[in-house]
């Protein structure tokens, strides 16, 4: 037997039960905005997320700098670059060949011949090295002078030493340190005089003007 909604209502506050009213609609449209709000909220901060990412890896440019210049720039060959290689230090292997000359002419006087065919060697490959790396510097040749003037000595001295020739090995000496400064002349560094002189000065230089 149906029953009436009055007696339905009577029947709920008697027992002590009360509906539960739908929610206002009010409360509906705050829910969807704080949503909204969240999501939108998600949005700004990957966005500076990513935005700090890139900043961290390339820093904005400089005021009044290009901000292509950095780009365009690693497409350009360094300066004194040959084929994506730095130029050589000359210096560095010249320092190298004079070492080994003082030390060739040291072991030559006190004739010890397996020590000035040893220096010999590493003095011949030293040079071999700057005739194959070091065509020219700063604008000057190298490779040719030093294969032409130098290194014709330098084989000769090889001879001389390989016989115990110690009077021929003093001559050929002689002969290669003057091929040195003569190069040297030619490539306008005539300032470094190389000399034979193996008894007092720690270096075979003179440094005088």
């Amino acid at each position: 037997m149906s029953q009436s909604p009055s007696s339905s209502h009577n029947f709920l506050e008697d027992t002590g039960i009360h509906r539960l009213k739908p929610p206002a609609a009010p409360l509906r449209l705050k829910t969807v905005s704080l949503c909204a709000l969240l999501a939108f909220s998600l949005c700004i901060n990957l966005l500076l997320i990513s935005d700090f990412s890139s900043l961290r890896s390339d820093p904005p440019p400089l005021p009044g700098e290009n901000p292509f210049a950095k780009a365009s720039f690693s497409l350009t060959p360094a300066a004194g670059a040959e084929h994506g290689r730095e130029e050589p230090e000359l210096a560095l292997y010249m320092s190298h060949m004079q070492r080994y000359t003082q030390k060739l002419g040291l072991a030559i006087a006190a004739q010890n011949q397996p020590l000035a065919t040893f220096y010999q060697h590493e003095l011949e490959e030293n040079l071999e090295t700057v005739i194959d790396e070091v065509t020219t510097y700063d604008g000057m040749p190298i490779a040719q002078p030093a294969k032409v003037m130098t290194l014709p000595h330098v084989e000769e001295l090889e001879a001389r030493i390989k016989k115990g020739d110690w009077a021929g090995s003093k001559v050929a000496f002689k002969n290669l340190v003057k091929s040195c400064n003569m190069c040297h002349e030619q490539t306008k560094h005539g300032f470094i005089k190389i000399t034979d002189n193996t008894d007092h000065n720690p270096f075979n230089q003179d440094f005088t003007p």
